[in-house]
């Protein structure tokens, strides 16, 4: 299920690379300028077993202010989420979160994605994304969240039990 959702500023209420391409590209962008926003959706993903949901993923690839990319109510009533991958990077940029999502959402498991600096090379160590206090995002995670999370680092598998 696609969910409707919003890009949050990058720092001090301006977001970058705004706009849509009307044509496909014809090779990778080549400079960061190139990578247009475009339209920002979060996704809920059902695996299942037969007529039975067997696991459900929610993913965010870009903070939203709540309650935009929110799960509907409903839905997560019928079988709530086991993993939610939700965006450290620019957090501070929007209020509550992750804890309007985490009340929406009901995650069982959280798996932090996007915080890594991606301008840094893919073979050098990660490290968190500038202008994102990762430590504060972490803190507010855990003062509202008790289960299992994880920062992963680049090229972690997980393997996760049915619920």
């Amino acid at each position: 299920m696609a969910l409707r959702s919003h890009h949050a500023p990058h720092f001090d209420g301006y977001t970058l690379y705004r706009g849509s391409r009307t044509e496909p590209l014809d090779a990778e962008p080549a400079w960061a300028t190139d990578w247009l926003d475009g339209e920002t959706l979060a996704f809920l993903v059902d695996f299942m077993d037969r007529d039975e949901v067997a696991f459900r993923v929610y993913y965010q690839d870009a903070v939203s202010p709540p309650p935009s990319g929110f799960a509907p109510d409903a839905v997560i009533a019928e079988h709530a989420v086991d993993v939610a991958v939700l965006v450290p990077s620019t957090f501070d940029q929007v209020d509550w979160h992750p804890e309007a999502f985490i009340e929406n959402l009901r995650p069982r498991r959280v798996i932090l994605g996007h915080w890594e600096d991606f301008f840094r090379p893919v073979e050098e160590p990660a490290e968190s994304i500038r202008l994102t206090d990762l430590g504060h995002f972490e803190r507010r995670l855990e003062h509202v969240f008790e289960g299992d999370w994880w920062r992963p680092d680049r090229w972690t598998e997980f393997t996760f039990p049915r619920s």
